[in-house]
This record gives structure tokens, C-alpha cells and sequence, in this order.
């Protein structure tokens, strides 16, 4: 029985494969077009985040445990910058230091602000200033964080003390952690035992936002197959064969689903290869690389089950590549593919958790940046196969009901 049921499986896979491999035009542009996509987005990106003035306000949570009139005064002149907005609640209430910190780490807040108890009220040495800063953030971003607070605590030095006047401030972090020479302690993702990742890049940010675009908008030519085997007969003569429906589209799955793999496999060599031959970043895979298989797996059974269901309930090829290729890119568009999810306003932001691309490039990050083992990338991974399940799930339902 078992090899009755492994046999009529292992020959819907080698018709597919043999499909698949029979369109030329399908191929190239599953896998020249993402490659494409992520050069021409990496160099552009980079030329932008580069240089140039934002037009986006940033949010900064600022955890004040001190209360005194210097932290107001530097409360006060955050909120008066016009490139940043300044945010004192999360989940309805005022974080505590260690919330914050989390919140950091899992990447709902990029940047944080903590204001030590008697900060206002030391003389020498002054308490730290904690800058917390999410490691995705580019390095435009980060040292416009950086800079800002720092010449905040210069002013109020420079006030405290004449000495201060004569001393020059050296540039960059020094040995003691302190941003040029004052009393700003900077933390990428540093704590609760996590280590953080290097300077963000251009290159971590495009390659998995492209490999998920790549693996979900292989919806368009999965679901114009299954509908040109329905229109010619060949679901038909196929059913007449000992086996059922949802073998016919398992074996889809496991072809375009090694398709994805092979998507996920040749950005990432292009990320490490191709791309720092035009003066970029090379792609690193992070403290936990085997993290990424799992991500990888998931992401590509959530674009394949897409991909069935929109096959089993279009009608022609018209509404299947229309309506697939259009809803793909609105999902990527929304879900931080195209541009990051930090630079959006405040109200697009809110619907990025509604995108599976989002889900799938926020576990890629976790792995790749935010030193991210399985543990961490386990809800991103779970909603992507929930929605794998969801999606198979309806186009079967949906075959039984109408018979199609």
C-alpha cells in the first residue's frame, strides 16, 4: 500500500518537474527577475540611505525614570526635533526598562531611550544615558539617533562646567562605550544574553525582502498551470488514475516549493557574491544559520499554498496572474519588501503584520541580524505555516463544493 501511494506521488512530481522545465520564459523569470530586482533595489537603497535629508519622523520610546527637570529638558527638545516623534507608551502603559529592552530585541520598536534614576540630580559622574537601538536599523538612521542625544548631553556639559569648554570630544565609541566622549552608553541588541550583529547593510535588508517577493510570486505561474490542466483535460485524465486530488497538488508543492529553495539559494550566493562587486555590503547569515532552514521551509509552503489556492478558484489564466501578481505586490509593498517597515508612515506600519511576506522577513532578519536561533524565529515560522494550512485547506474545501 505504502508504495502504491509513494509511486503515482513520485510520477505527478517528474510531470511537473517536466512542465515546469518545458517553459523557458516561466524559468527565467522566477529566477532572473528577483535577481534583478534585489541589484537594481540594493544600489538604489543604498544611494538613498547614503545621503540626503529624511522626510519620515522616526520614533523614539523614551523610558524616563528619573523625573527630574533635566530629563524633561531633554524629553522636551526631542519632541521639538522635527525628524523625530517621541513615544512614552507601549501596549497601553509605560514600559519598564526591561520591557523596552525586549521590545527592542523582537524588533516592535527600533529605538529607545532610557533615563536612569538621578539622572537629573548627579553631579559626577553622571549616570548613563541608555541608547538602545534595534540592529536593522541603517547607519544613517543610527547616527542621526546618536548624534541627537549627544549634543543634548553636550549642551547640558558644556553649562555644568566651564572645564568642558577647552576639551576636545573625540569621535565614535570609545573603549568605555561612551559616544563621543560623553555619557551615552550605546547597546545594539546587547543584552539579555544576545549578542548583537554588526552594522546593518543595504544587503541584509534586500535579500530576504527579494527572496520572499521571489517565493510568493511564484502564485502566478503555479496557478496559471493548474488552470491550464484543468481547461485541456489533463486534471481530468489524471483523476482517473488511482490517486486523488490533493496528491495532484502535493506534487506541485514539493516542485515549485524546491523552486523557492533554489530562489532562497541564489539571492543569498548573489548577496555574498555578485553584490560586493558593485562597491556593496556582503551578505553574513548571522550566529544561528541553521535557524534559517525552517524559515525557509515555511515561507515556501505559505507561497505554494497561496499559489493552490488561487489555481483552484480563478477561472482563467487572465484572473489568475492579474489577481495573484497584483495581491503579491501589494502584500510585499505593505509587508517592508520594497522599502523597510521603519521609514512608512505610522498607519501603514499597522497593517505590515497583516502581510506573510512580513512575517517570512522579519525571521529572515531575527537569524540574520539580530542573532536569532530557532526559539526566536518560532511565531514568524508558525504563522507561516498556519497559513499554509489555511490556504490548502479552502482550495480543497472549495474544489469539493463547486467540483473544479
Amino acid at each position: 500500500m505504502k508504495h502504491a501511494t509513494t509511486q503515482p506521488l513520485s510520477a505527478i512530481v517528474i510531470k511537473d518537474l517536466l512542465c515546469l522545465c518545458r517553459d523557458k520564459a516561466g524559468l527565467t523569470v522566477l529566477f532572473v527577475m528577483p535577481l534583478a530586482l534585489l541589484l537594481v533595489m540594493a544600489l538604489v537603497q543604498n544611494a538613498v540611505i547614503s545621503s540626503g535629508p529624511r522626510s519620515v519622523r522616526s520614533e523614539l520610546l523614551v523610558v524616563d525614570g528619573d523625573g527630574g527637570a533635566l530629563a524633561a529638558e531633554i524629553i522636551g527638545s526631542v519632541s521639538s526635533n522635527a525628524y523625530y516623534t517621541v513615544r512614552r507608551e507601549m501596549g497601553g502603559g509605560t514600559p519598564t526598562p526591561e520591557e523596552a529592552r525586549r521590545a527592542v530585541l523582537h524588533g516592535d520598536i527600533h529605538a529607545c531611550l532610557i533615563i536612569p534614576r538621578g539622572f537629573s540630580d548627579a553631579s559626577d559622574p553622571v549616570p548613563s544615558l541608555e541608547v538602545i537601538l534595534d540592529p536593522t536599523l541603517p547607519g544613517a538612521l543610527r547616527e542621526g539617533y546618536l548624534n541627537m542625544l549627544s549634543r543634548l548631553v553636550l549642551l547640558h556639559e558644556v553649562r555644568a562646567t566651564f572645564q568642558a569648554m577647552g576639551v576636545e570630544v573625540p569621535a565614535g565609541v570609545d573603549d568605555a562605550g561612551r559616544y563621543g566622549g560623553l555619557n551615552v552608553r550605546i547597546e545594539d541588541g546587547t543584552f539579555a544574553g544576545r549578542k548583537g550583529s554588526d552594522m546593518p547593510t543595504v544587503t541584509q535588508q534586500n535579500v530576504p525582502a527579494w527572496t520572499m517577493f521571489a517565493m510568493f510570486f511564484i502564485v502566478v505561474p503555479l496557478a496559471t498551470q493548474m488552470i491550464r490542466e484543468r481547461n485541456d483535460g489533463t486534471l481530468r485524465r489524471s483523476l482517473v488514475a488511482p490517486v486523488g486530488y490533493v496528491s495532484l497538488v502535493s506534487g506541485k508543492i514539493i516542485v515549485y516549493g524546491t523552486v523557492c529553495a533554489a530562489q532562497f539559494i541564489l539571492l543569498c550566493a548573489a548577496g555574498m557574491t555578485v553584490l560586493p562587486w558593485f562597491g556593496l555590503a556582503s551578505l553574513t547569515l548571522g550566529a544561528h544559520p541553521g535557524a534559517i532552514v525552517p524559515v525557509v521551509f515555511a515561507s515556501a509552503l505559505a507561497a505554494c499554498g497561496f499559489g493552490v489556492l488561487i489555481g483552484t478558484v480563478a477561472r482563467s489564466h487572465v484572473q489568475a496572474s492579474s489577481f495573484g501578481a497584483v495581491v503579491v505586490i501589494i502584500l510585499a509593498a505593505i509587508g517592508g519588501v520594497m522599502v523597510p517597515v521603519y521609514v512608512m508612515p505610522h498607519y501603514l506600519r499597522e497593517f505590515s503584520v497583516i502581510s506573510p511576506l512580513s512575517w517570512g522577513l522579519n525571521a529572515f532578519l531575527d537569524v540574520f541580524m539580530r542573532g536569532g536561533s530557532l526559539g526566536d524565529i518560532l511565531p514568524e515560522t508558525c504563522g507561516l505555516l498556519g497559513f499554509f494550512v489555511l490556504t490548502f485547506t479552502s482550495a480543497i474545501l472549495h474544489r469539493k463544493r463547486c467540483g473544479r
